[in-house]
């Protein structure tokens, strides 16, 4: 259940946001004038064709990009403009994100994995590995927790990537949650673990962002916006 919101205590904020690619030859458009908030709570729903810009999104949204044109707040903070390390510390501190490539660092347990960023964050090992073990468990992952990345399945390490964003969510702590393609490669059952998680994210009181293709997802959001040639359409909106 998402509660009423303005633009000023939105923990995402697109404002007249462009981007395009460089090359050597051509500047290459992916966005273009694109505009939209997510509220506290609330699941939003980003759909596309291949390279319409989902994944540019996410990444701007993150600060893994930096802004071009436009303005892009998360948690309050203006990202344009902002330096790297500015950047940084705003994905570190409000931001939790899940690439449909799970990124899991080969040399740890997934226990580990899931727990290094309340680590990094400032969380003691003992609460991180706590909140770690609960958000797998949450996913069904629980007896994995000593094995590796590379003794896993492309679905089982998806799903520990998803863990990692979940784990330790506290109401406005972080603020944000980016999610792309969180459910590729994983069976009904799986898929349903990951939906359940990232309702618990939004009822934490998380703005949460998925870019997706799949059906399901879509119809669970509270709403759905689609990127055609760079820019925003609405797609449905849940009474």
């Amino acid at each position: 259940m998402t509660r009423p919101s303005t633009p000023q205590d939105s923990p995402l904020r697109f404002q007249s946001v462009s981007y395009s690619y460089q090359t050597e030859v051509e500047s290459k458009p992916v966005l273009n004038d694109v505009s939209f908030d997510v509220q506290p709570g609330e699941l939003v729903g980003l759909v596309g064709r291949s390279g319409e810009g989902k994944s540019t999104l996410l990444a701007l949204a993150g600060g893994l990009l930096a802004t071009q044109i436009g303005l892009i707040q998360v948690a309050g903070v203006e990202l344009a403009g902002a330096s790297m390390a500015e950047r940084c510390r705003v994905r570190r501190c409000h931001v939790r994100m899940v690439f449909q490539e799970a990124g899991l660092l080969a040399g740890l347990s997934v226990l580990d994995n899931v727990g290094l960023p309340l680590e990094l964050s400032g969380v003691g090992r003992s609460a991180s590995l706590e909140a770690a073990t609960g958000a797998l468990t949450q996913l069904g992952l629980a007896g994995l927790s000593s094995r590796r990345p590379s003794e896993l399945s492309t679905g089982q390490r998806q799903r520990v990537g998803i863990a990692r964003a979940m784990a330790g969510l506290e109401p406005q702590t972080p603020r944000v949650v980016l999610v792309d393609e969180p459910t590729a490669s994983l069976d009904r059952a799986s898929s349903n673990d990951v939906m359940a998680a990232l309702q618990r994210a939004a009822d934490a009181g998380m703005a949460v962002l998925t870019a997706t293709h799949d059906p399901g997802v879509i119809e669970a959001m509270d709403r759905a916006m689609a990127l055609v040639d760079g820019s925003l359409q609405p797609l449905h909106q849940h009474g």
